[in-house]
């Protein structure tokens, strides 16, 4: 691999399955999410919280339609269930996404 290669665009990524996980996952956080699932061919995406979806983050999450398969887990150990994603059999390559600091919703706390 050349230094070329290196910083070669990749729009061409497949990544199997997301886990993303947030206290509360709003309708902000997935907007962001169905744009990276349309770029990178997702096929699998986890919802990790510690609280309850919210109606219009349900709502949403029904546009999505046979796009991706999805899985919402309520808990308090997200990082324990992050591991047992990850120990998975045959989902592939994982990204893990902290939707505190993705998408839109860093910009929303901006002080400038």
């Amino acid at each position: 691999m050349g230094i070329i290669d290196f910083f070669v665009k990749r729009d061409n990524l497949i990544i199997d399955t997301v886990v993303a996980y947030r206290n509360m996952i709003g309708v902000v956080d997935l907007r962001a999410l169905e744009k990276f699932i349309n770029k990178y061919n997702v096929s699998m995406l986890f919802l990790i919280s510690t609280k309850e979806l919210t109606t219009g983050s349900l709502k949403y999450l029904n546009t999505f339609g046979n796009k991706v398969k999805i899985d919402t887990i309520i808990s308090e150990h997200i990082s324990n269930d992050i591991k047992k994603i990850k120990k998975k059999s045959g989902i592939g390559i994982v990204k893990v996404i902290d939707l505190d600091e993705f998408g839109e919703r860093p910009m929303q706390r901006d002080s400038c």
